[in-house]
């Protein structure tokens, strides 16, 4: 007895080591599972650490080479372990209400992610949530509590236990909880998360987040009922249209040169019976990639605001309008056979020995082609045509919702305000009217009056693919 005693003595000696270190090392450590469509440079700004910490935690040899469903341990996060995801906060959500939603503490949230004020947590900020044990194979869903709907038939329609509803939501009762409340619950993988503002608002999806200089903003809003709905995002007055059925988009373009930092992005609606709701969270705008050109020299009245001022006025009346039919479907075409690029769209402009405090608002087309041909980039309706003193001679069309195409500085213009025209169709040829340093097509994409990043136009589908 004595000698099976000290032997399981000694081996305890022998094991304990190696067995505590591997328990310590698990409980300081903190692991994110790669999802589809991660890279690691995602998972850095997910978790607000540098892509180099990343990689050097985890001996990642050849960062490229990713695999989905691959353990990472996330550097520099203290006091949790085990798995965690980063989470996008959406339109809608509060710290609260995604205390609720993951089953966690607000305390810990907090905690986790040293959020020291609630203007921290905007829509598109990340935040750092732990998964609970038994959920990798769930989702939480949320529900939405009808007027005269009980939480007792609410389970039922979701074919749930309402007791296990009650003690979940942290709720007294069956009878503790009000019209509009936010009622979360577990379902299998695969089920879709609504972010509901209102018992009559099905999803609100802002893309994308966060904005970025010379993004075009889409702000998609799905109703359970007809609606009429506005918004605004700091000094941007939003413009809804129509889509389909109980469906609602607004499309805004961002300023090159608007100020980062945090802006209010508000929506409001009345629906059909009167009832109405309001609603208001920031969004980041973050600053954007955009180089200087060369110094410029252009003639002096050209730059004078007693001529530039009327003719951004007169191009500003006729873009402001927001046209309810959408004549474009999928990517927007290059208005040029070769699009060899002279000047992208933001970048910083100094003019006559001026500082940098001028941006380029479209896409410069050199000629590089056989030809000089221009073509409509999207289909639409011209709505503009004539010679503008900075512009040239210039054509403007309308694609619908509130977009538009200024086409620049053209040599001749081959059609005429009101006409029809087709993507790809020629529209006019290049030249170098107005004010230019040589010839070449300038190509203004204007999105809910604001000039937006043409380029974007010609690989992603707005406003939703």
């Amino acid at each position: 007895m004595f000698k099976w005693v000290k032997f399981l003595f000694i081996l305890s000696l022998l094991l304990a080591p190696s067995s505590l270190a591997a328990q310590g090392q698990s409980n300081s450590q903190a692991v994110y599972i790669v999802q589809p469509g991660d890279n690691i440079n995602t998972i850095a700004y997910l978790f607000n650490i540098s892509s180099v910490d990343l990689v050097n935690a985890n001996g990642i040899t050849n960062p490229d080479q990713l695999s989905v469903g691959e353990q990472l341990v996330i550097p520099g996060i203290t006091g949790i372990s085990g798995i965690i995801q980063g989470v996008v906060v959406p339109y809608g959500q509060t710290l609260e209400s995604i205390s609720q939603q993951y089953q966690v503490p607000v305390e810990t949230l907090i905690d986790l992610n040293h959020i020291i004020s609630p203007m921290e947590l905007y829509a598109g900020s990340s935040i750092i949530v732990p998964q609970p044990e038994g959920t990798s194979d769930k989702t939480i869903s949320q529900a939405i509590l009808q007027k005269g709907e009980t939480l007792i038939e609410a389970a039922a329609e979701n074919g749930l236990n309402p007791w296990v509803m009650t003690l979940s939501n942290g709720l007294h009762g069956t009878w503790d909880s009000l019209p509009g409340q936010s009622i979360f619950y577990q379902t299998s993988s695969g089920s879709n998360t609504s972010e509901m503002l209102n018992p009559f608002i099905s999803s609100v999806s802002i893309q994308p987040l966060p904005i970025v200089q010379g993004n075009t903003l889409v702000v998609d809003v799905k109703t359970k009922d007809s609606i009429t709905l506005g918004g605004s995002l700091g000094s941007y007055t939003l413009k809804f249209v129509q889509s389909e059925e109980n469906r609602y988009v607004a499309l805004q373009g961002i300023n090159a040169m608007q100020d980062k930092g945090l802006y209010p992005l508000r929506l409001f609606g009345t629906f059909a019976d009167g009832s109405g709701f309001d609603y208001q969270q920031n969004v980041l705008i973050k600053p954007g990639y955009f180089p200087e050109d060369p110094k410029l020299t252009v003639p002096p009245e050209t730059m004078d605001p007693a001529v530039t001022g009327p003719e951004d006025n007169q191009v500003a009346a006729i873009v402001g309008a927001t046209n309810p039919t959408r004549y474009w479907t999928g990517p927007f075409r290059a208005p040029v056979d070769e699009p060899c690029i002279n000047s992208g769209y933001g970048d910083r402009r100094s003019y006559n020995g001026s500082d940098y405090i001028y941006f380029h608002t479209g896409i410069d087309y050199g000629v590089c082609a056989n030809n000089l041909n221009i073509y409509a980039p999207a289909p639409g309706v011209v709505v503009f045509t004539g010679l503008l003193s900075v512009r040239g001679n210039t054509t403007i069309i309308d694609h619908g919702w509130g977009v538009y195409s200024g086409l620049y500085h053209q040599s001749k213009i081959l059609v005429q305000v009101g006409q029809i025209v087709k993507a790809g169709e020629q529209v006019g040829i290049i030249g170098a009217t107005g004010r230019v340093n040589g010839p070449h097509l300038h190509w203004d994409l204007f999105v809910n009056g604001t000039q937006a990043n043409p380029l974007d136009w010609l690989t992603n589908t707005y406003p939703y693919p």
